[in-house]
């Protein structure tokens, strides 16, 4: 994990540690995933995303994209033990909001109810926290 990834992660523990209350029995389940290039399909004009497209270099194609998140989400599912998903998930490399978006609510995350929150990071490609 690198220093980024760890204060966000940091920071987003602290607020929800503020917003929920937990037993002494309860415990916060916290789950890190570089996923690795979690591109859309469509071109960002700010950014350097062109290998990701249907016709770049990696073939990206929505067909591709969505079995990607089903993976993603999947996964996600299963991290979790006892029936219970993490109740935090911090992703690395995801493109935009429109990648989260699908992710938890077009997917089999939406029945989780997670929310998300995006950073901004300098990476040219436009991948994100």
């Amino acid at each position: 994990m690198n220093r980024t990834t760890g204060l966000f992660l940091l920071c987003l523990l602290l607020f929800f540690g503020e917003q929920a209350s937990f037993s002494q029995t309860d415990s916060l389940r916290v789950m890190s995933w570089n996923v690795e290039n979690l591109f859309d399909t469509h071109h960002d004009s700010l950014k350097l995303d062109y290998d990701f497209l249907p016709d770049g270099d990696c073939g990206w194609t929505p067909v591709r994209y969505w079995q990607k998140l089903h993976d993603v989400a999947r996964v996600v599912m299963s991290a979790g033990n006892d029936d219970r998903v993490p109740d935090l998930v911090g992703l690395c490399e995801v493109e935009n909001d429109t990648v989260m978006f699908d992710l938890t609510r077009r997917s089999a995350l939406r029945s989780c109810g997670y929310q998300y929150v995006m950073t901004d990071s300098p990476d040219a490609r436009g991948v994100d926290v």
